[in-house]
């Protein structure tokens, strides 16, 4: 199953997952803010990534997996709000407190998922990205989501 994954926060872990999404066949488009992480994903990413630095970019996206740092939701979500009315999925894989709450205000008609994982990952000194993929994620719906769309992005990261 390939599908669309948009990747919001081209850090250490949300490049961690866009590479392995990619190299699993998904279409994958990240969203990296700084020219560097950009540059720097872009010159390894797999075939079937993109790094992008417009929002509009993931309007194809089936799926979102939000990766930034929780101090950065309030961004990220204001980014994200012109994605509607056609929501995809909207997992949030965050350290933090009141990201969910943030989502959920910021994008109330959207199906979003709080999640929890304990893959690692980090760019050395060089910037070459190291991840540990011997990990657990878990995928919730959070408020009004209907239990399926956690079921679909399970599926998705399980492909990879």
């Amino acid at each position: 199953m390939a599908e669309t994954v948009g990747v919001v926060g081209a850090g250490a872990l949300g490049s961690l997952l866009a590479v392995q999404l990619a190299r699993a066949g998904n279409t994958v488009i990240a969203l990296a803010r700084s020219e560097a992480t950009r540059a720097a994903l872009a010159t390894d990413a797999p075939h079937h990534l993109t790094v992008e630095r417009d929002p509009e970019a993931l309007r194809s996206a089936t799926l979102l997996l939000i990766c930034v740092k929780a101090r950065d939701t309030q961004s990220a979500a204001d980014a994200l709000a012109g994605l509607g009315p056609r929501w995809p999925g909207i997992a949030s894989l965050q350290n933090g407190w009141d990201h969910m709450e943030i989502l959920e205000r910021r994008l109330p008609e959207a199906p979003l998922l709080a999640g929890a994982t304990s893959l690692g990952a980090y760019f050395d000194a060089e910037g070459h990205l190291h991840g540990s993929l011997a990990g657990t994620t878990l995928v919730a719906p959070w408020g009004r989501t209907e239990a399926r769309w956690a079921e679909y992005a399970a599926t998705v990261l399980r492909s990879a």
